[in-house]
C-alpha cells in the first residue's frame, strides 16, 4: 500500500516525504556535490535513494518538485561499473532506467547519476553527470529495523514495503513461527525425543528402539531439520527372517506365512509336480536363530523305458541322456520313400509309460491315377503306385490333354504336379455379320465333329461355303464365309440427275434413287427406283426426253423459217414468219418453243393489204410520196414491192431486210 504524508522543514533545509511502515524519502532544499549529498543523507539517518523497482522512478517524478539542477540518486560508477552505493551491488541491466542516449560520458568523468524530475522529456529517467556538480540530495530511510523480522531473519527492502528472509527453522511474515517436524512413531518399537512436548521443533533429536523378536532397519536416531523434515527416513522394526528358500525345480513350496519374507516360526511344506518324486523332508521350519531346521529337499523326474529303434526311420528325443525322463518328447521321422504310420511324437508320461504305441515307417504310395476320355500307362504295373513310379497320360481322338503328360510319384506320397484332364477339342465360335449361324451342337463351346450352317439376312449374299465342319485338330474345314451387301448397278440419266438415299459409290439393297431432268427435258418413266434384295432395280430406269412444241400450221400467203430444221420442234427453237407481197403479217413475226412444250405466243397470219392512194412513188429510182396511207400500210406495201424487185434483182450480202424501226438500209446509202 502507499502510505505517504508530506512534511516541509524549511528552517532545517530539508523536506521529508514520510509513510507508515513504508519508505521515508528526504530531499535537500539546497544543491550539493555528490559527496556532500551522501554526507547530508547520512547526517539525516538516511542514504542516497536506491531505486529497486522501476515504478519508483515514476512515483518520485510525481511527488517531487521541479529542481532546475535535478536530484542526485544512489548510483555511482565504481571500477567502471555502475553500482548502488547503499548496498555496493552492481546495477543489473533489467533495472536500468537511463534517458535516451544515456549514459554517454559527454563531459568526461561523468561517474555519478541524477534523475530528471518534471523535466518535460525523459521524466523519471537517469543521466550520468560529473560528481562535482551540485544538485539536490534525494535520500531514503528504509522500513527495516532490528525487530522487524523478530530477530529470526534478514529484512529486505522493497518499494514502500519490506520482506523477511527467515533464518533456518523459522517462517511467517516476520519470522515469528518456528518450524516443526512430523511426530515420529514406529510399529513394534518405541521413540524417545529430547523435547518431550507434543510438537517436535527444529534441532530436537529422537531415538528409536524395537521390541524383542524385531530388528531395527534404518538409523536409530533422527534430528528435526530447519526445513521441517527429518534428517533421514524414519526406521522400522522388522521381524527376524530366515534365508529365502531356493525355488524347487519341478515342485512348489507352501508356507504358513504367505509374505515374501519368511519370519521366525513359519512352517514351509514342499510338494513335487506330476512325474517327479520328493527327495528329502517335506516340511521345514524357520528357527529363532534365523536358520531352517533341515536341508531343503528336491524333486527328481520319473523315467520311461528305452524306445525300440524304428526300421527305415529315426528317433530324436528332447532329452539326450540315457534315461528318458518324464515329459521328454521323442519325434519319429522316416527315410525318403517311406511314410510314418502312427503318431510322429511320443511323450514320457508321469507314470513312467509312453503316451502312445510306437509308430512304424511304411513305403510311400501315391493315389492311383485315372483320366476320363484317355488312358494312363505307369512304369510300375502293380496296384499300389510306389515312390518313383512315372505315369504317362494320353487322350482319345477329339480330346486334348490339359496339363502335364507325365507325372512322377514323389517321396511325400504326392504326384509332382496336378493330374491332367482330357478336354474335348473345340473350334473357335463362328459368327457372321448380317447373317446367322446354326450348329448341330448347340452348346457355347463348339466341339469336334460339330457342323455349322451360315445364312445371310435379306439384302446380303453369302460369300464362301454355307457349311463348316469342326475337325479333331480344333480347326474349321474352310475359312468362315461372310455376308456381303447386295448392290444394284449404279444409275445414271442423260440430260438429268440422280439423287440416292445411300450416298456411297455402291448402291446397296433398299437404297431409293430419285431422277430429275434438266430444263427443256421431261422424265419418261418412274421418278423413283429402289434397289431390290436381288440386286435389281424395282423398275426400268427412266430417261429425259427433250420437250417438243406442236407443229406449226402452214401460214397462208407466207412462210415460216425455224432455227431447228428437224421435224420435231424442240424447246428453244425460234420460228420467224414472213408474208408474200401484198400481204401483211398480223401477229408476232417470231415464236419460240417454251420449256413447257408450248409456243410463247399465238401463231400469226398473213392478211391482204389495201392499196393506198399515192401521189408519187419511186423505189430505188423514184421517190414515193403518200398523203393518205397510214405509216404501217405504207411499210407493208413497200416490203411487198421490194420482194418483187428482189426476184428480179439479187442484192449483195451487204443488203439487209426491213428493220423494226421501218427504214430500209443498203450499204453505202440510205433511202
Amino acid at each position: 500500500m502507499t502510505c505517504l504524508w508530506f512534511l516541509s522543514l524549511l528552517a532545517y533545509g530539508l523536506t521529508i516525504l514520510e509513510g507508515v511502515n513504508c519508505w521515508i524519502y528526504i530531499y535537500s532544499n539546497t544543491n550539493k556535490n555528490y559527496d556532500d549529498a551522501e554526507k547530508w543523507c547520512h547526517n539525516h539517518s538516511a542514504k542516497l535513494v536506491a531505486i529497486q523497482d522501476k515504478s519508483i522512478n515514476g512515483y518520485l517524478n510525481e511527488i517531487l518538485p521541479h529542481n532546475p539542477s535535478y536530484y542526485w540518486i544512489g548510483i555511482r560508477k565504481i571500477n567502471d561499473k555502475w553500482t548502488w552505493v547503499a548496498t555496493n551491488e552492481t546495477l543489473m541491466k533489467k533495472d536500468e532506467n537511463w534517458a535516451t542516449g544515456e549514459p554517454n560520458d559527454l563531459k568526461k568523468n561523468e561517474d555519478c547519476a541524477e534523475i530528471y524530475i518534471k523535466r518535460g522529456t525523459d521524466d523519471g529517467k537517469w543521466n550520468d553527470e560529473k560528481c562535482d556538480y551540485t544538485k539536490a540530495a534525494l535520500c531514503y530511510r528504509a522500513s527495516c529495523n532490528e525487530s522487524t523480522c523478530s530477530g529470526n531473519g534478514q529484512c529486505n527492502e522493497g518499494f514502500n514495503n519490506y520482506t523477511c528472509e527467515c533464518n533456518p527453522g523459522f517462517y511467517g511474515r516476520n519470522c515469528e513461527l518456528a518450524v516443526t517436524c512430523p511426530a515420529p512413531s514406529i510399529a513394534n518399537g518405541s521413540v524417545a525425543c529430547s523435547d518431550p512436548s507434543a510438537n517436535v521443533t527444529w534441532g530436537n533429536n529422537c531415538t528409536f528402539t524395537c521390541e524383542e523378536g524385531f530388528i531395527l532397519k534404518g538409523p536409530d536416531t533422527l534430528q528435526c531439520e530447519s526445513s521441517g523434515n527429518w534428517t533421514e527416513e524414519q526406521p522400522s522394526c522388522e521381524a527376524v527372517t530366515c534365508p529365502a528358500l531356493t525355488p524347487i525345480a519341478n515342485g512348489s513350496v507352501t508356507c504358513s506365512d504367505p509374505s515374501a519374507n519368511v519370519t521366525w516360526g513359519t512352517n514351509c511344506t514342499f510338494t513335487c509336480e506330476e512325474g517327479f518324486i520328493l527327495k528329502g523332508p517335506d516340511t521345514l521350519q524357520c528357527g529363532s536363530s534365523g536358520n531352517w531346521t533341515e536341508e531343503q529337499p528336491s524333486c527328481e523326474a520319473v523315467t520311461c523305458p528305452a524306445l525300440t529303434p524304428i526300421a527305415n526311420g529315426s528317433v530324436t528325443c528332447s532329452d539326450l541322456s540315457a534315461n528318458v525322463t518324464w515329459g521328454t518328447n521323442c519325434t519319429f521321422t522316416c527315410e525318403e520313400g517311406f511314410v510314418l504310420e502312427g503318431p510322429d511324437t511320443l511323450q514320457c508320461g508321469s507314470s513312467g509309460n509312453w503316451t502312445k504305441e510306437q509308430p512304424s515307417c511304411e513305403a510311400v504310395t501315391c493315389p492311383v491315377p485315372s483320366i476320363a476320355h484317355g488312358s494312363v500307362t505307369c512304369s510300375d504295373p502293380s496296384v499300389n503306385v510306389t515312390w518313383g513310379t512315372i505315369c504317362t497320360f494320353t487322350c482319345e481322338e477329339g480330346f486334348v490333354l490339359e496339363g502335364p503328360d507325365t507325372l512322377q510319384c514323389e517321396s511325400s506320397g504326392n504326384w509332382t504336379k496336378e493330374q491332367p484332364s482330357c478336354e474335348a477339342v473345340t473350334c473357335p465360335v463362328p459368327s457372321i455379320a448380317n447373317g446367322s449361324v446354326t450348329c448341330s451342337h448347340p452348346s457355347a463351346n463348339v466341339t469336334w465333329g460339330t457342323n455349322c450352317m451360315f445364312t445371310c439376312e435379306e439384302g446380303f449374299v453369302l460369300k464362301g461355303p454355307d457349311t463348316l465342319h469342326c475337325e479333331s485338330s480344333g480347326n474349321w474345314t474352310e475359312e468362315q464365309p461372310s455376308c456381303e451387301a447386295v448392290t444394284c448397278p449404279a444409275p445414271s440419266i442423260a440430260n438429268g440427275s440422280v439423287t440416292c438415299s445411300d450416298p456411297s459409290a455402291n448402291v446397296t439393297w433398299g437404297t431409293n434413287c430419285t431422277f430429275t431432268c434438266e430444263e427443256g427435258f421431261v422424265l419418261e418413266g418412274p421418278d423413283t427406283l429402289q434397289c431390290g434384295s436381288s440386286g435389281n432395280w424395282t423398275k426400268e430406269q427412266p430417261s429425259c426426253e427433250a420437250v417438243t412444241c406442236p407443229a406449226l400450221t402452214p401460214i397462208a400467203n407466207g412462210s415460216v423459217n425455224c432455227s431447228d430444221p428437224s421435224a420435231n420442234v424442240t424447246w428453244g427453237t425460234n420460228c420467224t414468219f414472213t408474208c408474200e407481197e401484198g400481204f401483211v403479217l398480223e401477229g408476232p413475226d417470231t415464236l419460240q418453243c417454251g420449256s413447257s412444250g408450248n409456243w410463247t405466243k399465238e401463231q400469226p397470219s398473213c392478211k391482204a393489204s389495201e392499196r393506198p392512194y399515192v401521189n408519187y412513188v419511186y423505189v430505188g429510182i423514184a421517190a414515193v410520196s403518200a398523203s393518205v396511207l397510214t405509216t404501217a400500210a405504207f411499210f407493208l406495201w413497200l416490203a411487198r414491192h421490194l420482194r418483187k424487185k428482189a426476184k428480179k434483182f439479187t442484192p449483195s450480202s451487204s443488203c439487209q431486210s426491213l428493220t423494226t424501226e421501218g427504214s430500209f438500209q443498203h450499204v453505202g446509202k440510205t433511202v
